[in-house]
């Protein structure tokens, strides 16, 4: 049922040889069939609730256990996030920092987030600037080597 339709929407019929799921995952990510990731968070924060129990206060644990798994393809789902997940993956990190299981100084989820934004786009203008500058070393060369086979 279509929420803010109110009426109910017909899928098309299944297909004989195509399942027809409420959620898949993609590369690690969790998407339901109404492009949500409520799925994927639940899952990361209860395996980083799991995982709580074998960092015994080591913070190196805690940044390489739980702070990979919850910023795991970041770029990629944290778009199709609402306020409550968001609010929730920082909840995690202020009470692993209340418990002492990672270091007063570990960023919040929202910081890894833009930091992980900022290297995103300073690798991808170096890629750029690496790809312009490759395609031209690319025309000169077969630049030089046009006029050394009309030279020949």
């Amino acid at each position: 049922m279509d929420n803010r339709r109110k009426h109910a929407t017909q899928l098309p019929a299944e297909l004989a040889d195509i399942k027809r799921v409420d959620s898949i995952n993609i590369l690690g990510v969790t998407l339901t069939n109404t492009l949500t990731v409520n799925e994927h968070v639940d899952r990361v924060l209860s395996n980083c609730a799991q995982s709580v129990f074998a960092l015994l206060r080591a913070h190196n644990v805690f940044n390489a256990a739980i702070l990979t798994k919850l910023t795991y393809g970041v770029r990629a789902w944290i778009g199709f996030t609402c306020f409550r997940e968001r609010e929730r993956t920082e909840a995690l990190t202020r009470r692993y920092k209340f418990s002492e299981l990672c270091s007063v100084k570990t960023k919040t989820f929202a910081e890894i987030c833009n930091i992980s934004t900022i290297i995103f786009s300073a690798i991808s203008h170096v890629t750029r600037i690496i790809s312009s500058t490759t395609s031209v070393s690319l025309r000169s060369c077969r630049k030089l080597q046009s006029q050394t086979m009309q030279i020949q």
